[in-house]
């Protein structure tokens, strides 16, 4: 199924930042959404990293879009202790993300 877009704008609010592996926002910022670092690949030979993205935990895919056409993928990003100090980070977990404005 086919993911939406979405572009974060809040009109009273000028500043948006994407932290990685939290789920909450600094005190002084406002949470628009949290979920899941999610990054992708062409879907012929799945090389090729793309951006790192943020995706909602509540998405939904576009209605009707049942079909698997695929012309690229997302796959969730998972802590690799190697990369990532162990803990705060547990091994083989999902990372976790925060939109957040100000």
């Amino acid at each position: 199924a086919d993911m939406p877009c979405v572009f974060c704008s809040v009109s009273t609010r000028s500043k948006m930042i994407m932290i990685p592996a939290r789920y909450e926002c600094p005190s002084d910022w406002n949470r628009e959404y949290s979920g899941y670092l999610m990054s992708g690949a062409e879907h012929s030979n799945h090389v090729g990293s793309k951006s790192t993205i943020c995706v909602d935990e509540g998405a939904e895919p576009v209605p009707g879009s049942g079909a698997n056409t695929n012309p690229a993928v997302v796959y969730f990003m998972r802590a690799v202790c190697n990369g990532l100090p162990c803990p705060p980070y547990e091994a083989n977990k999902l990372l976790t993300c925060a939109v957040c404005t100000q």
